[in-house]
This record gives C-alpha cells, sequence and structure tokens, in this order.
C-alpha cells in the first residue's frame, strides 16, 4: 500500500512528542487573554510536519471550543497564498476568503456584520490591489490609474480614507464578537520575494483585526534568505518585528522514526525482509538517510515499488540501500547508474601496470580520485553515512581505500547472491530509472533511426562524444542484440565508427580504450552476418572512405588478434565451412586486401605530410610494422627521426600513458622494440648520449629530458636481458586487444 505524501488529518495519527506540542500549542491560543492581534510563527524544514500540526491544532480548538461554548466560538480559517501569483487576487482572494469561512462557521449577528464587512475589503481592493503600511497607502496598481495624472493623489487619498473607515467598523464587530478568529497561513516558503513581503505587510498592517490570531508557518532560513532580496537592512530584525512570537517544529526523536521506518518496511517486505543483514548497517543508515517523516514515507513508497518488480532478481539488502541513494541523493544515484564499470566488479590493474608496484600505485591512485569524484555527488547527505553505503555496497571501494583483497571467489558469491556489485546483475537494479521507452531506450531508438543515414549517425556520435555519453552508449551496443538491427543499419554504424573513430577519442588521451570499445560494437555487428563476402564488403568500403589511421590499423590487429586467439593463422583463407563464420571475421584473402589498403591510406597520408604529425606516430608505425614490409617502414621512420626532434618525439610515443597524454616510466621490451624500427639499439644510445651530453641539454623542455632519460634506462634493461617477461606481457596484451 502506497502512503500519500500529504498531511496527518488526525492527533491520533501523529507520533507522541508531535501530538503533545500540537495540543500544547492549541491551548496557548485557546487561553490567549488579549483582544490585541497576534502573530505566531511555526518555524519547520519542509517536510517537517508543519501542516500535520496545524491540522491537529485546528482540531484541538474546534474540540476546546465545543467543550467550552461560553468562552465564544473559534473560527478557523486557513488560506494558502502559494495558489496566487499576483498582489491583486492575493489579498482579494485572502478578505474573500476569511469573510466565507466566518460566515459559515459562525452565525451570530457581529459575526454577519463582520463577514459583510471582510467583502467590502475585497471589492475594495478587487478594483485597486492597495497595500497601506502604519495608515499610509503604499502603492496603487493597474493601468488605468498609470493615466490619472493630477488626479492620482486625490483619488487615493479618497481611497485610503474609505479603507480605513470600512477596517474601524470590522474592528468594532470583531471587538463585540465572542471568540477568537485564528488563521493559518501555510507554504510562505514557497512564495517569491515580493510575495513574502505582501503576506508579513497584510498581517501586520493590513488585516491586524483584534481577536485575531495569525499562525505562520514556514522554514525561516528560507524565508529569510528570500526577504534579503527587498528588505533592506537586517531580515532577520524584520521578522523578528512581524512575528513577535515563534515555535519551531519539534524534531523527530530517533526511537520514533525507528519505529515508524520499521513499521513500513514491515508493511511492505514481511516475509522476505533481511533482517539480520540490516540490523548491522541500521544505524547509520537510519542516522545518515532520514530527517523525517517524509524521508521515511517517500523512502517506504519507492521502496514498495521497486521491490514488487525487482525482489526475485535482486539481492534485497543492496535493493534497500541504493534505493536510500535513489530518493535522498538523486544525482548520486544516477552517477552510480552511470559508472558500471568503476564501481562493479574486482579491482585488477592493468597490463602496463601489473607487476610494477609504483605503477600500480599510481593507477590506484586514480582510480580513488574518480571515487572521490562520484561521492562529491552526496548532496543532500552527509559524506560520511553515503562514504559507508558505498563501501556496502560495492567492495571494489574498500579495495581501492582500504587495501582490502577480493578475487573469483568473492565474484561467484556476489553473483549467487545477486549483489548490484557484480557486473552481471548490477544493471538490473535500475531497470526502474531506465524504463523501457523512456530515457535509454528513446536514446537507443535515435541512434538506430539515424543509423539510416551515415552522415546523421556521424553528428550524433561527435555530438555524444562532446557531452561524455558515448563510452555508454558503445558499451551498450556491444551487449546488444544485434538481431533486433536491421542489416541497413548494422553497416551504417559500423561504416561510421571505422570512417569517425579517431575524431571520437578524447582529446589528451591515448585513443587506444576508445578504439577497443569500437572494435567490441564492430565485432558482434559484422559477425552476425553469416555471409563473409558481405562482412568484407562493409569493412572495405568503409576502409576506402575512412582518415582514421589508428583506428584502421587497430582493425586490422583486432582480425589478427581474434583469429590467433581461436587457434587460426591471421590470414588462413578457409576452414571448415560450418565452422567458417563462427570463427573468421574475414577471409584470409580479405584480410590481405584490407592489410594493404590501410598501408595505402597511411603511405598516401606520408605523401601529404600528415602522417608524421599524427599525435601517436609512434603507435602506427609500431602496430603499421607488424605487417607491412621492413624497408618501408624504416624508410618513413628514419625520414622523421632524422631530427633530434623527430628522435625525441617518436621515442616519447612508446612513454605515454595507456590512459593520457602523459609520460611513465619505460617498459623496456615495448620501447626498444619500438625504437629498432627506426635505426639499431646502438645507434639510438649513441644519440640518446649525445643529447644528453650537449651543452644544451637543460635548455631542453622537460618532457624531452625525461625520454632521453627513460630511453636510456630501457636499452641498457635491454643490454642486461631484463625484458624478456614484459615483451611476453605485451605480446599477450596485444593479443588480448
Amino acid at each position: 500500500m502506497f502512503l500519500a505524501d500529504s498531511p496527518i488529518r488526525s492527533c491520533d495519527e501523529l507520533l507522541p512528542g508531535r501530538r503533545e506540542f500540537s495540543e500544547s500549542l492549541a491551548k496557548a491560543i485557546w487561553g490567549y487573554g488579549s483582544s490585541e492581534c497576534l502573530v505566531l510563527g511555526l518555524y519547520g524544514e519542509w517536510g517537517s510536519g508543519k501542516t500535520s500540526i496545524i491540522n491537529c491544532v485546528e482540531r484541538q480548538l474546534v474540540r476546546l471550543s465545543k467543550e467550552n461554548p461560553r468562552a465564544g466560538k473559534v473560527v478557523f480559517a486557513r488560506f494558502n497564498p502559494w495558489n496566487f501569483s499576483d498582489q491583486k487576487p492575493l489579498i482579494v482572494q485572502f478578505f474573500t476568503h476569511l469573510s466565507n469561512v466566518l460566515g459559515d462557521q459562525d452565525r451570530s449577528k457581529q459575526a454577519k456584520e463582520a463577514s459583510q464587512k471582510l467583502k467590502t475589503f475585497a471589492r475594495l481592493f478587487s478594483a485597486f490591489s492597495i497595500v497601506p503600511v502604519a495608515g499610509e497607502v503604499l502603492g496603487l496598481l493597474g493601468s488605468s490609474f498609470e493615466r490619472l495624472g493630477g488626479a492620482f493623489e486625490s483619488l487615493a487619498t479618497d481611497l485610503s480614507q474609505d479603507f480605513q473607515a470600512t477596517k474601524d467598523k470590522l474592528c468594532q464587530h470583531l471587538v463585540k464578537r465572542s471568540g477568537k478568529i485564528v488563521i493559518a497561513i501555510d507554504d510562505i516558503d514557497r512564495l517569491t520575494s515580493s510575495e513574502v513581503r505582501q503576506i508579513f505587510q497584510l498581517v501586520k498592517s493590513v488585516a491586524d483585526f483584534p481577536n485575531t490570531i495569525y499562525l505562520l508557518a514556514f522554514d525561516k532560513k528560507v524565508v529569510i534568505e528570500t526577504l534579503r532580496d527587498v528588505q533592506k537592512g537586517s531580515p532577520e530584525d524584520y521578522l523578528a518585528k512581524i512575528v513577535p512570537v515563534t515555535f519551531d517544529v519539534p524534531l523527530l526523536d530517533r526511537d520514533d522514526l525507528k519505529a515508524l521506518l520499521e513499521a513500513r518496511l514491515n508493511a511492505i517486505l514481511e516475509p522476505d525482509w533481511p533482517r539480520k543483514e540490516w540490523a548491522g548497517t541500521y544505524s547509520w543508515f537510519m542516522y545518515g538517510f532520514f530527517r523525517n517523516m517524509r524521508d521515511v514515507n517517500r523512502y517506504a513508497n519507492t521502496l514498495h515499488f521497486s521491490y514488487g518488480i525487482l525482489k526475485n532478481d535482486v539481492n534485497l539488502r543492496d535493493l534497500m540501500l541504493i534505493t536510500a541513494i535513489q530518493v535522498r541523493a538523486p544525482v548520486l544515484y544516477d552517477a552510480i547508474r552511470a559508472n558500471k564499470w568503476l564501481l562493479a566488479g574486482v579491482y585488477r590493474p592493468s597490463f602496463l601496470a601489473h607487476g610494477f608496484p609504483e605503477k600500480e600505485k599510481l593507477e590506484k591512485e586514480g582510480v580513488r580520485i574518480e571515487f572521490e569524484q562520484l561521492l562529491e555527488k552526496s548532496e543532500g547527505v552527509a559524506s560520511e553515512y553515503v562514504r559507508e553505503l558505498i563501501r556496502q555496497l560495492f567492495p571494489k571501494y574498500e579495495e581501492i581505500v582500504d587495501s582490502k583483497s577480493h578475487g573469483d571467489w568473492d565474484l561467484r558469491e556476489w553473483a549467487l547472491g545477486r549483489r548490484i556489485c557484480h557486473p552481471t546483475f548490477f544493471d538490473r537494479y535500475f531497470r526502474l530509472s531506465i524504463p523501457k521507452g523512456q530515457l535509454w531506450q528513446r536514446d537507443l531508438d535515435e541512434i538506430f533511426t539515424r543509423a539510416e543515414e551515415e552522415e546523421s549517425l556521424s553528428e550524433r556520435l561527435k555530438a555524444l562524444h562532446q557531452t561524455g555519453e558515448l563510452g555508454d552508449l558503445l558499451r551498450t551496443l556491444e551487449h546488444y542484440d544485434p538481431k533486433l538491427i536491421t542489416e541497413s543499419r548494422k553497416k551504417n554504424i559500423i561504416k561510421v565508427l571505422l570512417k569517425t573513430g579517431d575524431s571520437l577519442c578524447d582529446s589528451g588521451k591515448r585513443p587506444l580504450g576508445r578504439v577497443s570499445e569500437i572494435m567490441w560494437v564492430i565485432d558482434p555487428l559484422i559477425s552476425s552476418n553469416a555471409d563473409l563476402d558481405e562482412r568484407f564488403e562493409v569493412l572495405k568500403e568503409a576502409t576506402c572512405s575512412s582518415e582514421s589511421l589508428y583506428t584502421l590499423v587497430w582493425l586490422i590487429r583486432y582480425i589478427r588478434s581474434l583469429h590467433k586467439s581461436r587457434g587460426l593463422p591471421p590470414d588462413v583463407d578457409t576452414i571448415r565451412e560450418e565452422l567458417e563464420s563462427e570463427h573468421l571475421m574475414v577471409r584470409g584473402k580479405h584480410f590481405r586486401e584490407l592489410q594493404n589498403l590501410v598501408s595505402e591510406k597511411i603511405l598516401e597520408s606520408v605523401e601529404e605530410g600528415r602522417f608524421l604529425d599524427h599525435p601517436h606516430f609512434g603507435e602506427l608505425v609500431w602496430a603499421w610494422a607488424e605487417w607491412e614490409a621492413g624497408d618501408r617502414v624504416q624508410e618513413i621512420v628514419k625520414k622523421a627521426t632524422s631530427t633530434r626532434a623527430g628522435l625525441l618525439t617518436f621515442c616519447g610515443g612508446f612513454l605515454k600513458s595507456w590512459h593520457n597524454d602523459e609520460l611513465v616510466d619505460a617498459v623496456p621490451g615495448f620501447v626498444t622494440n619500438g625504437i629498432t624500427l627506426a635505426l639499431p639499439l646502438e645507434e639510438a644510445e649513441q644519440r640518446m648520449l649525445s643529447i644528453q651530453r650537449s651543452a644544451d641539454f637543460d635548455s631542453l623542455d622537460e618532457r624531452q629530458r625525461i625520454v632521453v632519460e627513460q630511453v636510456l634506462g630501457a636499452i641498457a634493461a635491454k643490454k642486461m636481458g631484463g625484458d624478456s617477461d614484459i615483451s611476453a606481457n605485451a605480446e599477450e596484451h596485444d593479443s588480448e586487444s
């Protein structure tokens, strides 16, 4: 059963502390002995229960009035100015509403007379919207009066006198009337700055009637900030003059709030509630995420809805915790949903860092920073509670921050428990936040629609790259069922990715990660076509029209490594017919033709002077040399490295991080193998030593000096035979890529 996010109507529904407060406030209002107008303030944050307390005060006053008929009848009126947006209807509606309430609740002669005078007020303000302050007319609004010129002052004087005469007669009737009028004005903190000031002028100067008590309910902090825009001087002092008697909504006792939450959970989860698991997290969870009844009710409603759909597919405790983030920290919730691979699974260092403690430390620090950036989105909830909740939900955080270790056994346990931290189950927890036909499906539908035309799709992919959403799309397409995409759209997606791949890489970062994602999308799309000849034609057409050299080179490497991983030579022409489409991406003859096409593209860029300026020239040459004739490659590389600047730029390409453009410590085998494409190691060593010993070495920029030192170190390690394992790892990494 869902709980409406509405105020409590009965005093019996209030928690004990709130009920006692409401009853005491009602008795204080009932016992107010003066006929002077009184303004009371009820202060509390949004959702703290102000309206529920007003409801209880009203019921208590009605009860006291019935029990003490000789003391006079209490008239209780409510006015919510949030329904009106400008000054004229706000004042008119106030007096009209008060007139109707007084006439309905009190049939006495004095009440009827007072009701009539209030209607006179409404008619007066209906035409002229006057707000007097201290007996003076503050302003006269309306375009019709802007044309009155000199007559304006005279008319304003007549209206002011009429207003004061009407008010005097109304006050006489209210003094003679037996009983108080209590006017509750709620939601003042939702008004604009000018509207807030109008309400305060209304109760203090316009409608400051005798035997009238105002109960104004609002968030004090919000109203003070709102008044800063329109109030000269201190808004705090101004508010103190308007509202001389104030009460704060009592803070909920934690035991009461706990009892409320447990009652809601009992109603939703019985008999599935994991009490033992919950007990270990309840204390910090309770204190960090629930401030008031509204928080509890919103949480219970959201959990009730998602639990009914997901209870058989997820871990209940994880669902309870992630729902708390969804309700109380929605920005963080969206960030979690968008960072599956940061949060889910276990931490494993990359190939380049594995086995090198210092590199692993640097890489781990980078992941820790990503976690901290994620936690910064926990607005509305104290960071220590969010941090603990993330630790409970995603053990990878423990690995990064607390140096704990998790492995394959933990993954199996998480899978059995359907934990959110397991990559297979992560997405299940967010079904309701990306329902079919809404945002997620809509974006995919748009991509597939644009895939009818290459240019339209290309523009959209570039736009997603600019907004940082392209990675999410590629990872989604990687696991998308190709059978749900038409053949023409699949072809266009493949063509566009190969044509624009280089432009879809982040500036300042090495493109390997993005190009790998592109290959992981292309593979299932191209392989879904059982006709190997048609596969080749699609790849050939895309290659011929592409300028993305890095993407094309890695396409060749991907096909080579794919075939190798299946125990086949990369240029195999045929195997058993029933296995061809499953084991080969393309036939050997087509693979060789694609290699030649890419080589022609590279040579064309060399002739045009573009190849040597490629930001990842070193990697391109290294990959290209795997299949291109050595003499041709060396001729190009020697030309590029003939100058000192060219040599340093070329060698620096083998020292860049896999993740960005920063230099890292040399991996000897990787560096020396790349350098030998240009010149023998002895010659490279002599040239680097010459640069190091030159008089102007210190004038080189820091990056160039690091390249010299790192290359010399890599060559020294090569001579000592210390890079054999690293070279083997590099070969394995290339195969995986």
